[in-house]
């Protein structure tokens, strides 16, 4: 299993991976998971799963997730077998953190 972290300049190195081996692929918070999905081609035989960060609402404040809160996201979506599991909130997306 691979865990990747890819930034929206390596795209290219998505479908590279995705091709090969099972993943869990962490999205920023402004990622649209469906157009990820789909520029990827997926083996039938290729267990994948996403994990979109967003971030966290507080006292009328929201502040982006902390180390603990990105890895927690990640062994839920494992342990979970969720397809799709978003850690924190994606809305509204005007007060995110700057």
């Amino acid at each position: 299993m691979v865990i990747a972290w890819i930034h929206s300049y390596a795209e290219t190195v998505l479908e590279s991976i995705a091709s090969e081996i099972s993943g869990i692929w962490i999205l920023g918070s402004s990622a649209n998971l469906n157009e990820i999905k789909d520029k990827i081609h997926l083996l039938e035989i290729t267990h994948y799963r996403q994990v979109q960060l967003g971030f966290i609402m507080e006292n009328g404040q929201s502040r982006w997730l902390t180390h603990k809160e990105i890895s927690q996201g990640v062994i839920d979506a494992i342990q979970y077998d969720r397809s799709i599991n978003i850690v924190g909130t994606l809305q509204p997306w005007e007060q995110r953190p700057l």
